[in-house]
C-alpha cells in the first residue's frame, strides 16, 4: 500500500465537497473520512482540516470540486466558485507534491 496524500483545506472548501449543490457527489466512504477527521484552528482563526487520502480518493475529490465549480458557475455563486476552484487547485498541488515525493522515495509507486 502506498503512502497517503495529505490534503489540507480550509473548512469552507471541504464543505463545498461535502455539500455539492449539483453534480458529482462524494462517495460515502470519503465523505465519512472527511467528516471524522478533526479540524484545527490556524493563524487568524482560520479552520483547516487535513485529510489523508489514497490516490483514488484524491482523484474523486478533484472530480467533485471540478463538478461543483461548473454547477456553481451556472448559478452565479461567485464565492462558491472561488472555493471550488481553490479546492481543485490545492488537490492538484497535493497530488503533484505526493508524486514528486514518491519518485524520490524507494518502495513508493
Amino acid at each position: 500500500m502506498s503512502q497517503p496524500i495529505p490534503i489540507s483545506l480550509l473548512e469552507y472548501v471541504w464543505q463545498i465537497a461535502l455539500r455539492t449543490p449539483i453534480g458529482q457527489p462524494l462517495g460515502s466512504g470519503l465523505a465519512t473520512k472527511i467528516r471524522t477527521t478533526p479540524c484545527h484552528v490556524c493563524s487568524r482563526q482560520t479552520v483547516r482540516r487535513e485529510v489523508l487520502c489514497e490516490w483514488e480518493e484524491a482523484t474523486e475529490l478533484l472530480h467533485v470540486f471540478r463538478s461543483a465549480a461548473t454547477s456553481l458557475a451556472t448559478s452565479n455563486d461567485r464565492r462558491g466558485i472561488e472555493l471550488a476552484a481553490t479546492g481543485t487547485t490545492l488537490v492538484i498541488a497535493a497530488m503533484r507534491a505526493w508524486q514528486m515525493g514518491s519518485s524520490t522515495t524507494p518502495g513508493r509507486p
